[in-house]
């Protein structure tokens, strides 16, 4: 979709948009804050501003927002027969206090409840009257919101104004430190987690079950990655956007609003002021533009900044528009470009998979499509590679008209670009459609070949070949039409089999490139059912058996039921902490970003302390089993007897875009797409693991 999408298409109505609106200035033991509950009403004025009734909007303040007054918010949302599945969107928007705490610290009658929660740290909103009742954890906030994409809307956001950090909030000092000017949305020490029955009872079960049903996984043999504190609200159908990441703090203006609050606020009513619907820009395009009013919120009256703010968006649907269903057009192949004084740089380099004199076009942004944000005549020319970016040489387009942040994207490979190893026992269609492409070598053994190709009179086919155990199995990735019409008659389909070699070669290159790390290793086993709680309706999974992967990494695994499950499970015993990007290479040609690639995007692109690591040194991730995951799951298509996928997660130290990775299969077989500062002595790095699953039909 374009920016041109119009107000009366996606503008929420009264059974579009639902909110529970909470801010909380007055704590009953705590110390008090000025400017929630200005940060409520200013979001709940937003909501009527742009068509929202009342009676879609449950507002909470101080003493309406206790304990019990929240979870008759969340209750109310769920008894609303008006919230259609499909069409609605929930937003549940906290203002006010945040804490946390560690696992280690729940009383023993407590730690049931929190059975198969791997991740220590326990992140809490903070009512009203905490300390005559505890916070309310990620777990309780996780079981609503899941019921309510579950039963309600499979488009929830969590908006979230406070802090939650455990390393922070443990050792801060409450808000002393403070001026007359600014306050922080944070306590240390919250009271202790203890709930009597009365209060679990009324909380949903939390299992996998609860998290992605059928209609809302993208596919049954894809994993999804087990999030951790408030991160397990999200996943295909919540989306999270927080004030700060772990390591810094909510910061607010005293009486007049909090810094996250009033800078998402801002961002939204330019985007009103420019003519357009806030459904037509995507919660990534909200991220973009945010650093801009957080830095000049963030200044004090001598026009010192007082501290560091970063928010980020976590969630796969974070490319649909604000409180919208529908996606906006954001083409992941786009990175970001920065210049710098006289030199311009691209957000991606080694890791990425970037080479030397490629060339790249030039675009404004990434919410409209590639053609029409083109500036033409401009094209970048990659001249100097690092981990995780690139210096580029600007041609066609003078520098002083060369914008300070753009997007650029892929056009062509140097000749130097890595080699496809093609068989085709049709050597004149070969020389007569194929010619002498330098990106090509035609091999005469089937073992060295990665790709075949197959000629009959209607169709060109063709055949991905990998090696397993000393096995070699050939999958079909898809055909083409061999002839197409022109003015002059029926013609060899020569482009469309260039751009099918085309992916082909991307496909390989990205799959084929290796930065080996022997710390991190990769382990896929079969799972069981086990009891979660004796309350949870919905079964848990542990694994079971030794490790399927090999000592190369390959697995062979006989599908007899499709919903048999498995889990992944991915170990750094190193000291170093890591990224991870999942991704699963199909038969296809497809590259798709699963699990651990999920989107979260910070308010400062390259900065990898603005968003939480998900695997530091000393750890494992889980995917399948443990709390809020699907089970992963293989099944083969009517008519094939076997299939290949290659998963590849690439590590990086700092957070960074690895979106141009990806490769849709609508892309490859012609179909219109759908696509929705370093820290110091600290030397970047990157490196992968791969995991080959064979799927052979149980004849």
């Amino acid at each position: 979709l374009s920016s041109q999408c119009t107000d009366h298409l996606h503008r929420p109505t009264s059974e579009d948009l639902f909110a529970l609106v909470i801010g909380i200035d007055r704590y009953t033991e705590r110390s008090a804050l000025s400017a929630s509950v200005l940060d409520a009403k200013a979001i709940a004025t937003f909501l009527k501003s742009i068509g929202v009734p009342n009676r879609n909007i449950i507002e909470l303040h101080n003493e309406g927002a206790t304990f019990d007054g929240i979870l008759k918010g969340f209750e109310a949302l769920g008894r609303r027969s008006d919230i259609k599945k499909g069409r609605s969107t929930i937003l549940i928007y906290f203002s006010g206090h945040g804490a946390s705490d560690y696992k280690s610290a729940l009383p023993k009658n407590q730690e049931h409840y929190w059975s198969g929660w791997e991740e220590n740290v326990i992140e809490q909103i903070l009512p009203q009257d905490v300390g005559r009742m505890p916070g309310i954890p990620d777990r309780m906030v996780a079981a609503w919101l899941n019921k309510l994409a579950k039963e309600k809307s499979d488009n929830v956001i969590l908006m979230l104004d406070c802090c939650y950090s455990a390393g922070m909030t443990r050792a801060d000092d409450g808000g002393q430190g403070d001026d007359d000017e600014f306050e922080t949305r944070t306590i240390p020490n919250p009271p202790p987690l203890t709930f009597s029955d009365g209060i679990w009872s009324r909380i949903p079960p939390i299992s996998e079950a609860d998290v992605l049903t059928n209609d809302q996984t993208p596919s049954d043999s894809r994993p999804t990655r087990n999030p951790s504190g408030f991160e397990v609200t999200y996943n295909h159908s919540h989306i999270l956007l927080a004030a700060c990441s772990r390591d810094t703090k909510a910061k607010a203006k005293k009486h007049k609003g909090g810094v996250f609050t009033t800078a998402v606020l801002e961002v939204l009513e330019s985007v009103r002021r420019r003519g357009q619907s806030i459904s037509s820009i995507s919660y990534v395009s909200l991220m973009d533009e945010l650093h801009e009013p957080i830095g000049r919120l963030l200044l004090n009256r001598s026009g010192v900044s007082v501290a560091t703010q970063f928010p980020h968006c976590e969630g796969f649907n974070s490319n649909r528009g604000i409180f919208s269903h529908q996606v906006v057009f954001v083409d992941n192949e786009l990175v970001r470009v920065t210049k710098n004084g006289g030199r311009i740089f691209l957000s991606a380099g080694h890791a990425q998979g970037v080479i030397a004199g490629a060339e790249y076009s030039v675009h404004q942004d990434r919410d409209t499509p590639a053609d029409s944000s083109a500036l033409l005549g401009a094209v970048l020319q990659v001249s100097n590679i690092d981990t995780f970016q690139a210096e580029l040489i600007l041609r066609g387009t003078p520098l002083s008209h060369f914008p300070e942040s753009c997007f650029a994207k892929f056009m062509r490979a140097p000749h130097n670009f890595p080699l496809l190893n093609v068989i085709c026992r049709d050597s004149a269609w070969v020389r007569n459609v194929v010619g002498r492409r330098q990106d090509i070598r035609r091999v005469a053994r089937r073992e060295d070949a990665q790709l075949e190709i197959v000629i009959d009179n209607r169709e060109v086919a063709f055949y991905t070949i990998t090696l397993v155990e000393g096995k070699m199995y050939s999958c079909e990735s898809g055909r083409i039409p061999r002839w197409i019409t022109t003015s002059t008659g029926m013609e060899e389909n020569r482009s469309r089999v260039m751009d099918v070699l085309h992916w082909a070669n991307r496909f390989y290159h990205h799959l084929n490139r290796h930065s080996a790390i022997s710390d991190v290793s990769l382990e896929l086993h079969a799972l069981e059912k086990v009891s979660l709680t004796s309350r949870d309706k919905d079964a848990s999974y542990s694994r079971i058996g030794r490790n399927l992967f090999n000592e190369n990494g390959q697995a062979v695994i006989k599908i007899d039921n499709p919903e048999s499950p498995f889990g992944v499970t991915l170990y750094n015993r190193g000291s170093i902490d890591y990224y991870p990007y999942f991704f699963a290479f199909e038969s296809d040609l497809s590259i798709s970003s699963y699990a651990f690639d999920e989107p979260q995007f910070s308010t400062v692109p390259g900065r990898s302390d603005t968003v939480d690591c998900p695997l530091p040194g000393g750890s494992s991730m889980s995917l399948g089993y443990g709390t809020a995951t699907k089970p992963v799951s293989f099944s083969l298509l009517s008519g094939m007897n076997h299939d290949v996928t290659v998963w590849k997660i690439f590590l990086t130290t700092d957070r960074v875009d690895m979106g141009s990775v990806r490769q849709s299969a609508e892309i490859v077989w012609g179909k219109e797409r759908v696509d929705g500062t370093d820290r110091e002595d600290f030397i970047q790095h990157w490196g992968d693991v791969c995991g080959t699953v064979v799927q052979l039909k149980n004849s």
